[in-house]
């Protein structure tokens, strides 16, 4: 995976890569993730591609119902690509940092209509989150890799040490240094 690669995420699926939402197939262009793997909250957030660039990406004659997620989401995939394929723009995204409750992006398209629009938290979908009550989302990677705000997040696991092995490893370091000093001072 990488930038600027179009990603189709469906049900269930965890996101590999954070990315930018062009087109979700919940009510009103709104998709559904599970942020249990970054924050540990287990509740849904919501997200949503903007109003203009849904409206590009959503077919004209297809009868998909988003209550039922399992019906028509093939076809659906397939218009959706299709109309996507025909979008010219650019996606610009702030420097790669750690913050996972902030963005701030520019999508700048050029056809079929020309048109900017600002993209904040809610259009970013953040690897290690899993997409639930959404049958589809198709959008634009903007970080991979290192790169990526849940490993800018990750920090290494502190080492554990018991109090007793804490007191028995000072001890043994006073005891070298006496030995140590006690071989000076016989020699």
């Amino acid at each position: 995976v990488n930038v600027g690669d179009m990603l189709i995420i469906k049900q269930d699926q965890e996101i590999p890569a954070d990315l930018v939402p062009f087109y979700c197939s919940g009510e009103g262009g709104n998709c559904y993730v599970s942020t249990a793997n970054l924050d540990g909250e287990t509740n849904l957030k919501l997200k949503s591609a903007t109003k203009e660039l849904q409206a590009l990406c959503t077919p004209n004659d297809i009868d998909y119902n988003p209550e039922n997620r399992h019906t028509g989401v093939e076809e659906l995939e397939t218009k959706v690509l299709k109309n996507i394929s025909r979008l010219r723009g650019r996606v610009a995204a702030e420097a790669p940092n750690s913050n996972i409750h902030d963005f701030n992006g520019k999508l700048s398209m050029e056809e079929p209509k020309r048109f900017q629009e600002s993209l904040g938290a809610q259009q970013i979908l953040l690897r290690g989150t899993k997409l639930r009550n959404t049958a589809l989302v198709v959008g634009v990677v903007v970080y991979c890799g290192g790169d990526t705000r849940m490993i800018m997040n990750s920090r290494p696991a502190p080492v554990k040490i018991s109090s007793l092995e804490y007191f028995t490893n000072n001890s043994m370091k006073m005891i070298l240094v006496a030995q140590g000093c006690l071989a000076l001072l016989s020699s």
